[in-house]
C-alpha cells in the first residue's frame, strides 16, 4: 500500500505542492539569525509531504508529526 503511494510518477506530480510547502517553511524562518535546520525544515517538510500523499487530514497532522518524532 505504501509503495504505491511513493512511486516516481506520484512524487513528480506532487512537485509543485512540495515546492509550496518548502517555500512556506522557508518563509517562516526568513530573516532569522540562526535556525535549527532539523526543526525548521528537515522534519516538517517530509512529514507534511507524506501527510498529503497519504491523505492525512490537516487536523490530524500535528499528531502524525508527534508520532514520527517518537519513531
Amino acid at each position: 500500500m505504501v509503495t504505491k503511494a511513493f512511486t516516481v510518477r506520484r512524487v513528480e506530480a506532487l512537485r509543485p505542492r512540495i515546492q509550496l510547502i518548502a517555500d512556506m517553511l522557508l518563509d517562516q524562518i526568513a530573516g532569522a539569525r540562526t535556525i535549527d535546520v532539523l526543526a525548521a525544515l528537515a522534519h516538517p517538510l517530509p512529514t507534511l509531504v507524506i501527510c498529503e500523499m497519504l491523505g492525512v487530514p490537516e487536523v490530524d497532522r500535528p499528531q502524525f508529526s508527534r508520532w514520527t518524532e517518537d519513531i
